[in-house]
């Protein structure tokens, strides 16, 4: 029997190489970053969410009271992960909405309906329409 190729030459053992080379120390600050993603149900998204949004005014209010538009703070709602919101009651965007629609259950009466949290009605203005 006649081999149409020559054999490979006996492999050769090769060194140990270090997972991340001899400046291991470098790669610390990725390694945090990873495990605060890992940790963390929201990841980086969460991290880079404005704390404050401003609902845009689709409808001014009579005699322009209150005279701000809503401000909504993701802050105070940090107990909730962002798909709870998000797509379903909220795009990813600020989206401007009404009162009247508010009143048929949905955007923040979704949550703010008196059972899950406090209703809208029972609500203060400045609660919603706070001054920048």
């Amino acid at each position: 029997m006649r081999l149409l190729f020559p054999p490979s030459p006996p492999r050769q053992p090769c060194a140990v190489a270090q997972p991340f080379g001899s400046r291991s120390w470098a790669y610390v600050p990725l390694l945090g970053l990873l495990a605060a993603v890992a940790l963390e149900p929201e990841g980086l998204s969460a991290a880079m969410m404005p704390d404050a949004v401003r609902i845009p005014v689709i409808k001014e209010h009579p005699g322009d009271i209150p005279p701000d538009a809503a401000l909504f703070r993701h802050g105070t709602h940090a107990t909730f992960v962002c798909a709870v919101c998000h797509p379903a009651t909220f795009p990813a965007y600020p989206l401007g909405f009404t009162h009247k629609e508010m009143n048929e259950g949905r955007f923040c009466a979704t949550c703010h309906d008196g059972k899950a949290s406090t209703a809208i009605a029972e609500m203060t203005c400045e609660a919603c329409h706070a001054k920048p």
